[in-house]
């Protein structure tokens, strides 16, 4: 097994390994764990019980959002500037939840779409915004060469051109 940390790693403190789908509720996560005979105490699932509520409904809004979202790329000339603009927002308030909640992964998965989305509208310090955070994760998760961490270092090194024609084409045609 390899592992790639994603933040630092204090002086003896546990490293832990992900069983299940981390998206779901502290109970449903502990009733499927059962499978490999423990009861996880990692730092989510050893939340009081009212900062587990907490949890249990980010991760529901993570769950219910990733599940419901189109990828940036269904949203090309299919989707109307102000519901783009609506979901790019939602998109921006789940990477925060994913963050709070630990979920690097999806963190980066949506980064990525929001660097796609902000390229669409030429937006560049919200695509270099995104591009740091999904590059940062990708770092730390992919290795060196890999084609995500070479797209995300070439949209760190020039936006416009990383994205090619995709850059601006969700801005009016007379702007």
């Amino acid at each position: 097994m390899e592992i790639h940390a994603v933040r630092r790693i204090e002086p003896n403190e546990e490293i832990t390994v992900t069983y299940i789908d981390h998206r779901f509720p502290r109970d449903v996560r502990q009733r499927a764990l059962q499978q490999w005979h423990f009861t996880c105490q990692c730092a989510w699932c050893s939340l009081s019980t009212e900062e587990s509520l907490q949890s249990d409904r980010n991760r529901h809004e993570i769950l219910n959002w990733g599940d419901n979202y189109p990828p940036v790329s269904l949203w090309s000339g299919l989707t109307p500037l102000s519901a783009m603009r609506s979901s790019i927002s939602e998109g921006e308030t789940i990477i925060e939840i994913c963050k709070k909640e630990g979920l690097e992964m999806l963190t980066q998965l949506f980064a990525i779409d929001m660097v796609f989305a902000y390229s669409e509208m030429a937006d560049t310090p919200n695509c270099l915004k995104y591009a740091r955070m999904a590059f940062g994760i990708a770092l730390a998760r992919q290795p060196p060469g890999h084609q995500q961490l070479t797209l995300l270092q070439r949209y760190l090194e020039n936006p416009r051109k990383a994205a090619g024609e995709a850059w601006g084409k969700r801005l009016p045609k007379n702007v």
